[in-house]
Order: C-alpha cells, then sequence, then structure tokens
C-alpha cells in the first residue's frame, strides 16, 4: 500500500487543529489496538484496565556467543518527541533568538559543555556526569526525509528500519546473535521492558523476546511477591470470564515474573532516585543488574515530551526529572561495581520545530540531540551545530548508526549480522572506548596465558605533554598497549611484545598531538583493558 508523503502530511502543529486532534487521537488509538492484542500483536494481557505484555518466548539463554560479554544497553525513550534546542541549547546562534523570543533559555542560563552549547539549567545532574566524562552527546540525530507522527515515526526508531520490517531491531539483535533463541525456556528474560506495554521493539522477525511490566502498579506487585493479575474483580459479562481464564493462566506462566520480583525483593539501592515514574523505574532496573539479571536490553519509557504548549514550565519539570533519574542511576551502578558494563541512551521519536508557535511551545520538527552514558562512553561532542536556518531542523546524524555502533563496538555483534539486523551499512560513531570484536594481537613465540592483568589510569592525567602508563601482567605473555584517538583512529603502538611476568611502566609522548581526549588500550591474551587520558596543552 502507498504511504502518504511525509512532505504533505498534517497534523503535526497544534495551529492544524483538527487534523492534529486526529493525529493524536490515531496515535492513541493504534498504540491501544496494539496493546490490547488487537493489532496483531498476541498474548496480551489486563491488568487493573491496563494493557500488560508477557512477551517471553520459550529462549534459551545461552552460556556462550551472547554471554561472552556482560555488557548491558538501558535505552531511555522520551515519548511526544522532545525539543532538542531547549535541551542542548545552541547559546551564540541569533537565529535561536529570534525564532524563540518567549521560550529561549538565555545564554547566562545555560549549563556551558562548549563554546557555542550548554544544557538546559535544570541538568545539573547530567552536567556532573559531563564534568566526570561519562557523557557523550550526539547532535541532529534522526533519518532523511522524516516522517512527523508520533505513531509512525516512534515505530521507525523501534523497527530501525522505515521500511514495514519485522519485529523490532532489539528482537532481530538477539536473533542474530543466538540463532537458536527459540529452543528452550530461558533462565532470565533476554530483553525487558519498563513503563510500557509496547512490544515492538523486543519483536523478533519469529517471536517475542522478553518480558514487559507497564506500570508502577505492576512493579509494586512483584517487589511484593503478590499475584500479578488480579482474577476476581472483571466484569460480570463473557468478556470478563474470559479475562479471568487469560489472567489466571499468566500467573502461572509467567516464571520471568517470579525470577524478577525475587530481584527486586533481594537487592537494595544504593542511592536515593527521584520519586517519579522515571526515577523508580530506573531504580528497579538497578536493582535487577545489581542483581544479576542476564538481559541484554532494557527499555524505559517516558511520556510528556509533546510540548506543543506552556513548553517553559514542562521542559523544567521533565528535564529535571530526566537529569536527575540518569545522574542517580549511574551513581547507584557505579556504587555497585557495574558501571564498567552498563550503556545508557536517549532516543525521541522526532525533534521539534525551531520557531515557537502561537501557545508558547514547539510543533514537530526532524532532528534532537541523544546521550549516550556510561563508565565505557568515550565523552565529547558527536557531531555538527544545529542547522537553524531550516524550521524544521534537519538531521545530520543517522538513528541507525547508533545502534550499528551499539551492536558492534559495545555487545559485540559482528559487522555482516549487524547490517542485517538494519537492513543496512551505517557508519560508526565514536562514543564508546572499545570495540569487543576487534581481534586481539598475537605472537609466533609460544606464551602463557596470564591469570590476570591490570592497567592503571596513567599519571599525570591531564598530562603536557608526557605521561606514564602502568600496568601488571600475573605471567608471561604478549601484550599490545596501543593509544587511539576519539575517531578510533590508532595515534601510536606503545608495546606490542611478550614480557615477562610483573609491573611495567611506559611512557607516552604527545608532543606531536592536538589537545583532546585519548584512548589507551592494553590486550592480552586473557582480555581487554581501557581507559582514558587528556592532553592539556
Amino acid at each position: 500500500m502507498k504511504r502518504t508523503s511525509r512532505k504533505n502530511r498534517t497534523g503535526t502543529s497544534l495551529a492544524e487543529g483538527s487534523a492534529h486532534r486526529a493525529d493524536h487521537a490515531t496515535w492513541s488509538r493504534r498504540s491501544f489496538l496494539q496493546l490490547a492484542g488487537m493489532g496483531g500483536i498476541a498474548s496480551s494481557l489486563v491488568a487493573g484496565g491496563i494493557p500488560m505484555q508477557v512477551f517471553g518466548h520459550h529462549a534459551l539463554f545461552p552460556s556462550s556467543s551472547l554471554m561472552d560479554n556482560d555488557r548491558t544497553v538501558v535505552i531511555i525513550r522520551l515519548n511526544g518527541g522532545n525539543d532538542g534546542l531547549n535541551t542542548v541549547i545552541p547559546f551564540n546562534d541569533d537565529l535561536y533568538y529570534q525564532k524563540r523570543p518567549n521560550i529561549a533559555i538565555a545564554k547566562e542560563d545555560t549549563l556551558a559543555i562548549s563554546n557555542d552549547l550548554g544544557l538546559h539549567p535544570s541538568m545539573t545532574g547530567m552536567k556532573a556526569l559531563w564534568d566526570q566524562n561519562l557523557m557523550s552527546l550526539l547532535t541532529n540525530v534522526g533519518y532523511p526525509d522524516a516522517n512527523k507522527s508520533h505513531a509512525t515515526s516512534g515505530q521507525i526508531w523501534e523497527r530501525g528500519d522505515r521500511e514495514l520490517v519485522s519485529g523490532g531491531w532489539g528482537g532481530r539483535y538477539i536473533e542474530a546473535s543466538v540463532p537458536d533463541i527459540y529452543s528452550e525456556i530461558p533462565e532470565h528474560p533476554v530483553l525487558t521492558q519498563v513503563g510500557s506495554s509496547n512490544a515492538l521493539f523486543f519483536n523478533g522477525s519469529s517471536g517475542r523476546l522478553g518480558f514487559g511490566i507497564p506500570n508502577d502498579q505492576v512493579l509494586d506487585r512483584l517487589a511484593e511477591g503478590s499475584i500479578l493479575y488480579d482474577t476476581e474483580n472483571v466484569p460480570d459479562t463473557l468478556w470478563g470470564a474470559k479475562l479471568s481464564t487469560v489472567r489466571r493462566v499468566a500467573n502461572s506462566a509467567s516464571e520471568y515474573g517470579k525470577i524478577v520480583g525475587d530481584i527486586l525483593r533481594a537487592t537494595d539501592n544504593t542511592v536515593e532516585y527521584p520519586d517519579t515514574s522515571l526515577g523508580r523505574h530506573l531504580s528497579s532496573i538497578a536493582k535487577m543488574i545489581r542483581g544479576g539479571m542476564h538481559t541484554k536490553m532494557y527499555l524505559v519509557r517516558v511520556g510528556g515530551y509533546d510540548t506543543h504548549e506552556n513548553q517553559v514550565a514542562r521542559h523544567i519539570n521533565l528535564l529535571t526529572d530526566l537529569s536527575n533519574a540518569v545522574k542517580a542511576f549511574q551513581d547507584d551502578l557505579d556504587s555497585g561495581g557495574h558501571s564498567e558494563r552498563v550503556l545508557t541512551l536517549t532516543v525521541s521519536e522526532f525533534g521539534r520545530r525551531v520557531h515557537e508557535n502561537g501557545s508558547f511551545g514547539t510543533d514537530h520538527g526532524e532532528a534532537a540531540p541523544l546521550f549516550v552514558v556510561g563508565k565505557n562512553v568515550l565523552p565529547g561532542l558527536i557531531g555538527a551545530l544545529p542547522d537553524l536556518s531550516d524550521d524544521n531542523l534537519p538531521y545530520g546524524l543517522d538513528f541507525r548508526s547508533v545502534y550499528a555502533t551499539i551492536m558492534e563496538h559495545w555487545l559485540g555483534l559482528d559487522n555482516v549480522s549487524a547490517q542485517n539486523v538494519l537492513n543496512g551499512a551505517y557508519e560508526y560513531q565514536p562514543f564508546v572506548a572499545f570495540n569487543p570484536v576487534e581481534p586481539v594481537e598475537t605472537s609466533n613465540e609460544p606464551l602463557d596465558v596470564p591469570g590476570s592483568f591490570t592497567l592503571e589510569q596513567n599519571y599525570p592525567n591531564p598530562f603536557n605533554p608526557t605521561t606514564s602508563i602502568r600496568f601488571e601482567v600475573d605471567q608471561s605473555s604478549f601484550v599490545s598497549l596501543r593509544v587511539f584517538d576519539l575517531q578510533g583512529r590508532l595515534v601510536e603502538t606503545l608495546v606490542s611484545k611478550t614480557l615477562p611476568a610483573g609491573q611495567h611502566t611506559v611512557s607516552f609522548d604527545a608532543k606531536n598531538l592536538a589537545s583532546g581526549m585519548y584512548l589507551y588500550r592494553l590486550e592480552t591474551p586473557k582480555g581487554m583493558q581501557a581507559k582514558k587520558m587528556m592532553l592539556l596543552r
């Protein structure tokens, strides 16, 4: 069926009146049908009138392949289309202030992260993560010929493709990683969703691959160890009787619910989270991670970002919540020793237009910034400054290049499989510190595998122009120590030979290099470690 042209589509701005209301009605109606199982998604259940997906397909979580690394991705979906220009403010661009006379953020109020960009003043938590070199910011993220419908664009982001491919990119990633994933019942859900019941992201081409927790009420039931679904309080109708039967089946079949509940009850958070839906959801995910759940991807949905009206006040609350919750989540993981293996990123179905509208808000646009947070993130800015001459705010970085980078350079999927998942090849974006699938160098000389090895932080750091790097290996082994820039290009090989057991110190001279962040990486037959260092001239 031929689709409506994106260029001519109506309903994306508040001024378009009935067309805009119809767009939102379609969005809500379509979402409900999908969640309730009437739009092709089977096995939907309803708890207290709220749809819930239990989409745990029988599957074996393997002891190898996918589990060769314990890295996890946490995706925070900002539903509604976040306004990127008031999130990351281009405070030196006069067009920003000309086109937003009432809602622009004053330059002196921004939390500067570069000579031209600053975070919204409410984002103190994420500014702290930036200052700690734990955050990467990708600007102008979107895709060509962007669709400005919430439902359609949201599906494009979750499918990882604008065509009607089967399932979501998360589910297809799992299928590509473990070809026999549908063989037996898993120990833990491979994919977990909190805050919604839309299963598209976790659908593979052949089935569902995860566990969904739609709201705080179900989350509380899991944490209390009580029954998930009320089988008694249902309408006294034929439909109610069928609903009761479906709920009884779900209560008995949801082994994932018991596993998740046991972990939530046995694990404590180490920091205080905001008392908001997002704060509660991230605190629960932190418990799952700290409690040993073998989940590769978590998806959290938070609403409210469709700011057609009174954006200033609404954005303060939204971005305060986002910033404080992400900061608490990172601190919680760090205190438990789990921050090295978790990558957190924000996504939204589109950005918003440059011009403010007549209701002190903004209408649907195209591109928006994307935040990536984690201990192994390469900090800094990726992408150009936004082009404010085009009111739609066109994209510069394709969101699928972010997915490809995560799959290949963080989770360890091979390049060919990643291209199959995304139905194409996409450029690497340098926001993660190393490539887990890059072959480890070997030597023709006989070597012993070290029992363990350590890589210390360089000293001094920051440095100019020389610094020392110290590391230790337990046994004689072949060692490679190399320095890379943020684009992943090799700068210098410091060591590439067999070394005896013990401590070793290597000097690095950066006299011919520009100021900035660099990565140094130690590789042995036993594994690999990487750290960051800052050259300041």
